[in-house]
């Protein structure tokens, strides 16, 4: 990685034990700039990440927290989509790539800005409060960072790669070169998906015993709602376009990260994925999902209406700027 303009990262993120000082000393990253990067520089960060917690697993295998099994998700999951879509790149028109390459630098760049603090961090709320939490399963922090990178995060990291292209008075249609992009990469993913579930992250407890069963459905399952939360964060960035240049933008992206952070730990807690699978871990998790699962999903529903009631209010009452 170059060594320039790095920042510390948060040392909240550190892993149990490690002292501050020692962290902050090993543990910095460079911004992402958008003009120049290639999906291979986002790669070699997120390499860099990988090798901070790696290094102290050496001593202490505790070092792979929640922040280490999320990115190597985010990893597995980047290096396998440029393997996938590289090939495509070059029969595309040149919008169309100039988009995926830049979406995919501004979309890690948002990442970057939560662990080094000078961004908002209300996506990454509940994965970096649980990163060194015990008896946690890889999977569930994946889970956690899923949601605020996905949920918090791509939205208004379609937005401001629009809006940094230019040439647009309004949001790209489902029939737009953008959009049409936008979803290829959802069969890259499917692939990639496929093939981590029968990586280390899914090879105990519930993953393990699910995917040896059934390993077609489960990677269906893992697809279809991956689909689902690209295709609502497109739609919220469409609702974003408006206000973007709004007093209120902030306070709206801030809002959809808050909502990002709960509902990952409503998904993450769920769901039974612990690191053993006994009979008391079901019996337990059976309980409550009868108890009390319905009632707090509830409140949550109602907190998506809420938020997106909110955002479509002000890009109802808030008009199109006037672009250059």
């Amino acid at each position: 990685m170059r060594q320039s303009k790095l920042l510390p990262v948060r040392t909240t993120v550190a892993p149990a034990g490690v002292r501050a000082a020692d962290w902050q000393r090993v543990a910095r990253l460079e911004p992402a700039d958008a003009e120049t990067w290639t999906v291979v520089d986002v790669i070699d960060a997120l390499r860099s990440i990988r090798g901070w917690y790696r290094d102290l697993a050496r001593t202490d295998e505790r070092a792979l927290n929640g922040v280490y099994w999320f990115n190597e998700f985010y990893v597995g999951v980047t290096e396998g989509v440029e393997r996938e879509v590289r090939p495509h790149l070059a029969l595309m028109d040149e919008p169309s790539a100039l988009f995926l390459r830049r979406l995919d630098v501004e979309f890690y760049e948002r990442y970057r800005r939560a662990l080094t603090s000078v961004g908002p961090g209300s996506a990454w709320q509940t994965l970096f409060r649980d990163c060194n939490r015990e008896g946690r399963h890889p999977l569930q922090w994946a889970m956690e960072g899923i949601h605020a990178h996905i949920v918090g995060d791509l939205a208004p990291a379609v937005v401001k790669t629009l809006r940094d292209l230019g040439g647009r008075t309004e949001f790209p249609g489902p029939d737009s070169l953008e959009h049409r992009a936008f979803t290829r990469v959802n069969q890259a993913l499917y692939r990639v998906a496929s093939r981590m579930l029968r990586g280390p992250a899914a090879a105990t407890g519930f993953p393990a015993l699910a995917n040896a069963v059934v390993p077609r459905e489960i990677a269906h399952l893992v697809d279809g709602y991956i689909r689902i939360l690209r295709e609502e964060a497109w739609i919220q960035a469409g609702l974003l376009w408006n206000v973007w240049d709004s007093p209120d933008r902030d306070e709206i992206v801030d809002g959809l990260g808050v909502h990002a952070a709960w509902y990952a730990r409503e998904i993450a807690d769920i769901v039974p994925i612990r690191r053993h699978l006994d009979f008391e871990t079901v019996g337990g998790w059976l309980d409550l999902v009868l108890r009390d699962r319905g009632r707090r999903l509830g409140r949550a529903g109602r907190g998506v209406d809420r938020l997106l009631g909110g955002l479509r209010s002000a890009v109802l009452r808030t008009p199109l700027p006037a672009r250059s």
